[in-house]
C-alpha cells in the first residue's frame, strides 16, 4: 500500500512540470510576445505587447481562412467545395462572434483591475491562433 502511495506520488510530480509548461504555453504568446513582455514596465506597455500579440494571430488566421477560402473556390476542388465554402463562411462568422463573447468573459472576470485590457487582448489571440491550427489541420493547409 505504502509502494502505490509513493508511486503515485512520484507520477504526480513529474507529471506537475508538464502542466505547468502546458498551461503556461497556453497563456504565452509566440516569441515576438515574450520579448516584449519581458521588456514591458507600464500596463501601457503590457497592453500594448498583448495588442501586437492579437494583430499577429488575427492576421495569421486570416491567412489561412483565406487559404482555405481559394482551395475552395477554385476550379479543380470538386463537386462538395461550394456548399462546403459556404458552410465554412457560416461557422467563422459564428466563431468570430463565439470568441468575442469568450473573451469578454475575461475581460468581465478581470474588471476590476488593470489587467482586464491585457487578458482580454491575449484571449483574443490564444483563440486566433487556435482557429488558424484547426483551420490547417481540418482542410490540410500547410504551415
Amino acid at each position: 500500500m505504502i509502494a502505490l502511495a509513493l508511486i503515485a506520488a512520484l507520477l504526480a510530480t513529474q507529471m506537475a512540470p508538464a502542466r505547468q509548461s502546458t498551461a503556461a504555453a497556453q497563456t504565452q504568446g509566440d516569441a515576438a510576445d515574450a520579448a516584449c513582455m519581458a521588456a514591458a514596465i507600464t500596463d501601457s506597455d503590457y497592453e500594448d505587447c498583448a495588442r501586437a500579440w492579437a494583430e499577429r494571430a488575427d492576421a495569421a488566421l486570416d491567412g489561412v481562412y483565406a487559404a482555405v477560402r481559394g482551395t475552395l473556390a477554385s476550379p479543380g476542388c470538386g463537386e462538395h467545395c461550394a456548399a462546403t465554402l459556404a458552410l465554412l463562411d457560416d461557422s467563422q462568422a459564428q466563431w468570430t462572434r463565439w470568441r468575442r463573447t469568450d473573451c469578454d468573459g475575461i475581460w468581465q472576470l478581470n474588471a476590476g483591475g488593470s489587467i482586464r485590457n491585457v487578458e482580454f487582448l491575449r484571449c483574443m489571440a490564444r483563440r486566433a491562433s487556435h482557429r488558424a491550427a484547426e483551420l490547417r489541420t481540418d482542410y490540410g493547409i500547410g504551415p
